[in-house]
């Protein structure tokens, strides 16, 4: 195993993480833009 295979737990999961979170800032964006309120 070389050290560039190796995953580090903490960086998968903020890109989950991130990801997930993705349509969420989108939709705040989209209200905001509308200017409402959540």
């Amino acid at each position: 195993m070389t050290a560039g295979s190796v995953i580090v737990p903490g960086a998968v999961y903020g890109v989950v993480g991130a990801l997930a979170a993705f349509p969420l800032r989108l939709a705040a964006r989209e209200v905001e833009r509308r200017h409402a309120e959540l």
